[in-house]
């Protein structure tokens, strides 16, 4: 009985562990933009870009995001609920 205890516990600690996204770094977000970015460019019909053109992108989407984001936060405040798609 406890051996099968000990695999049904080893079993859930499993599962809790899989369940859990490894942290996103600062690498892997730079290269996850950066993705992201030239795929954008290749819908456009772009085939490459210089590498200050893409760093001068990347920094142009980051301070859009911080821009929505604070937008957000500021809208929620006044209207609670805002981030529900309700007013």
């Amino acid at each position: 009985m406890s051996n099968e205890t000990n695999n049904k516990d080893r079993d859930a600690s499993k599962a809790s562990r899989a369940s859990t996204p490894p942290p996103v770094t600062e690498s892997i977000a730079h290269t996850t933009l950066r993705h992201a970015i030239m795929a954008q460019l290749h819908l456009a019909g772009f085939s490459s870009a210089p590498a200050p053109v893409l760093e001068e992108l990347e920094r142009t989407v980051l301070q859009c995001e911080m821009i929505y984001i604070r937008t957000s936060i500021h809208q929620t405040d006044l209207n609670p609920y805002a981030m529900m798609g309700q007013t």
